[in-house]
């Protein structure tokens, strides 16, 4: 009798420790896939090659798109017009437009101009219709616009393109200002149309290409 008490006590006593491991076992189990699922949550997924490509791309397009508007908006249209209150305050805008009563140069075409030098500077004055055009330039060669070595051969090239080519009719006054220092080149061109004043600045080594931009203008 005292030795199937025995027994008996050895057999629960096995039977308990082996449910105590499968609670183990089990516990350990549903902690590990706890910790894994957790990991899943809380790790990012990794930025791919592609990824990056896509995004460095899409960054590039619009930096490029952005520097051609930016481009195009410089470039497309160097014609400024103001409106002012009346007639005369746009033709004042103007600056003084220098006159003359005498001529001492033959343009050619049957145009007359008056040129005087001072200070290095060569100047020459002439009109054309209602327009009147002056050039300020060196009586030195070296500062002179290429392909061009006096201020005479800038204004007989200029004569001889609106010869052929017209520039627009200011209703009273317009002015074409000539700066031909190689160091700072610029060609102006103003005209006043009602109370309106339209401006063309153009910094070129050949008026000539001033004169066109005003020519297309029409």
């Amino acid at each position: 009798m005292k030795n199937l008490f025995i027994v008996l006590s050895t057999v629960i006593m096995s039977v308990v420790l082996v449910g105590c491991q499968e609670d183990d076992s089990t516990a350990t189990d549903t902690d590990t896939n706890v910790n894994q699922d957790q990991a899943e949550v809380e790790s990012p997924p990794l930025p791919t090659e592609d990824d990056a490509s896509n995004v460095d791309s899409g960054e590039q397009a619009e930096n490029d798109s952005s520097s051609a508007d930016t481009g195009e908006q410089a470039t497309s249209n160097p014609l400024k017009e103001t409106t002012y209150a009346t007639e005369q305050e746009a033709i004042d805008a103007m600056g003084e437009i220098q006159s003359f009563d005498e001529t001492n140069l033959d343009l050619g075409h049957g145009i007359k101009a008056w040129e005087e030098g001072a200070a290095g500077h060569d100047y020459i004055t002439w009109k054309e219709g209602n327009w009147t055009i002056q050039i300020d330039y060196p009586n030195d060669p070296e500062y002179a616009l290429p392909g061009y070595e006096k201020g005479q051969d800038v204004a007989k090239a200029m004569v001889d393109y609106l010869e052929k080519n017209y520039l627009p009719a200011p209703d009273k006054v317009g002015v074409i200002r000539v700066t031909g220092f190689n160091q700072h080149p610029e060609t102006s061109i103003q005209w006043q149309v009602g109370k309106t004043l339209k401006q063309l600045y153009v910094k070129t080594d050949d008026p000539l290409e001033a004169l066109e931009i005003a020519v297309n203008s029409n």
